[in-house]
């Protein structure tokens, strides 16, 4: 109760100091959690002072209204207005390469552009690098994955095994 109720407001309202009208970027990344909600959190990078700090603005529940680009994008709108941030001070966004996200036509990507329209985006570099492992990885034979299973399955099963002072005395 308190962290909700006090911490959590004077967090807020230092936030909201710090990013008054300055320039920000925003990096969107949809997950689910462990009780099978979609969320969408949402955070942003600025300059404070000598350093590039990144926090978050929120975590919301994307229910079946929000599914759709206009709907994450009303969501983004949301918590920036909530922070009174204005879209012509987002200058950046960066999310994952999915179509909802970065696409071309229908996205949040689109919408924040119609906002600003000198705002810079990236797809996740991250999610591209994870893209390009999968592929990789496809290409090699099935024996070499089963070798590598079968490595760690060794070592993550016994507590004797993993111990360093075990592989010292052999």
């Amino acid at each position: 109760m308190i962290i909700q109720n006090v911490l959590a407001d004077v967090i807020t309202n230092q936030l909201k100091q710090q990013i008054k009208d300055k320039k920000v970027s925003v990096l969107l990344d949809e997950a689910t959690d462990a009780s099978n909600k979609k969320l969408l959190c949402i955070l942003i990078k600025f300059i404070h002072g000598n350093e590039i700090k990144t926090q978050v603005l929120g975590l919301k529940e994307v229910d079946c209204d929000h599914g759709t680009a206009k709907g994450l994008y009303a969501l983004l709108k949301q918590s920036l207005t909530e922070f009174y941030i204005e879209a012509k001070n987002v200058v950046g966004y960066c999310a994952d390469n999915a179509s909802v996200m970065m696409g071309s036509k229908e996205s949040v990507k689109q919408y924040l552009l119609n906002s600003n329209p000198h705002l810079i985006s990236n797809g996740c570099i991250c999610h591209t690098i994870h893209l390009v492992a999968v592929s990789a990885a496809a290409c090699l034979p099935e024996r070499l994955e089963n070798l590598l299973q079968n490595i760690s399955t060794y070592f993550s099963r016994s507590p004797k095994r993993q111990s360093v002072k075990h592989f010292k005395n052999t």
